[in-house]
Formats: structure tokens, C-alpha cells, sequence
């Protein structure tokens, strides 16, 4: 990152007001944004199966309000104008609708089974998602603990 000319001569002026040199000065901006700039790259908000709740967000993201500059920081409206904008391009289904179509598929492999006289396991009740068909969404929390949000996303195979 470089500083522009007018926040350089800031610099300049804080440094003679402070008796600092003006390297000092400079590098001590630089590394504070150096330090948002890094602490931003590491948020995990570009995951398109993940949503993050507002309390989520505002514990993983600071926001830092910066003299001259203004508020620098994730706003958690924009965040979710984000989130729906990355996920237009999938295929979303909802939840209870997947799981009500595959799971009266397997309802009636079962009543078929135990018509004919065999055994029906109750796994085979269990879990109506088919694997390797649709990503998980999750939903986060503050905690960071992820339960199943109410939609899904058809893969694709490309």
C-alpha cells in the first residue's frame, strides 16, 4: 500500500507537531491499515454454503471507525445484498421440499418390502438427502456452531 499525496503530507504535519521523523509516522499508518487489510482477507464471508447471522458477522468482522476516513468495516445489510447476489447462480431448492420427495421414495420402497415379507431397516428412513446431489447450506452463529439452513443447491457437473 502506498499513502497519496495529501495523506503523506498529513504524515508530514503529524510528525512535526509529535517531534517523530516522518517515516515513522508513515510507517505506523501503513501498518495499521496493513493490519485491516489482513485481518479482512482472513474473514470467511466468500463461501457460498455458508450464511452468517448478523450477530455473526459483527463478532468476526470489527468494524473501525477512522478519523478522516470515516467507518471501515462489513455492514451486515450489504453483506446479505452479497450473499443473494452469489447465490443467484445456483440452483436453490428448499429443504423440507427435498426431503419430503425422497423420503416418500424410500417410503414406498419400504411398504414394498415389507409387503413382499422382508425386513425394512429403519436407516433406510433415515436421512432422505441423497448424497453427492445437492451442497449443504449452513447457517452460522456467533459461536461459530453451524446448524442446516432451509435451502440447498443442486451440483452441478461441469
Amino acid at each position: 500500500m502506498k499513502l497519496s499525496k495529501r495523506d503523506s503530507e498529513w504524515c508530514k504535519s503529524y510528525a512535526k507537531g509529535c517531534g517523530l521523523s516522518d517515516a515513522e509516522v508513515a510507517k505506523v499508518v501503513l501498518s495499521y491499515f496493513d493490519d485491516i487489510v489482513y485481518e479482512v482477507r482472513k474473514l470467511p464471508f466468500a463461501n457460498f454454503r455458508r450464511i452468517y447471522t448478523a450477530d455473526a458477522v459483527a463478532s468476526l468482522a470489527p468494524v473501525y471507525n477512522i478519523p478522516f476516513i470515516g467507518r471501515i468495516g462489513p455492514i451486515y445489510s450489504q453483506y446479505t445484498k452479497w450473499r443473494a447476489e452469489e447465490a443467484s447462480g445456483f440452483d436453490s431448492v428448499l429443504r423440507k421440499d427435498v426431503r419430503g420427495k425422497h423420503l416418500a421414495e424410500r417410503i414406498e420402497e419400504a411398504a414394498a418390502l415389507a409387503m413382499s415379507g422382508h425386513k425394512v431397516s429403519p436407516s433406510m428412513l433415515r436421512n432422505p438427502v441423497p448424497a453427492g446431489e445437492y451442497h449443504r447450506v449452513w447457517l452460522i452463529d456467533a459461536n461459530g456452531r453451524r446448524r442446516a439452513a432451509r435451502q440447498l443447491f443442486k451440483k452441478t457437473n461441469n
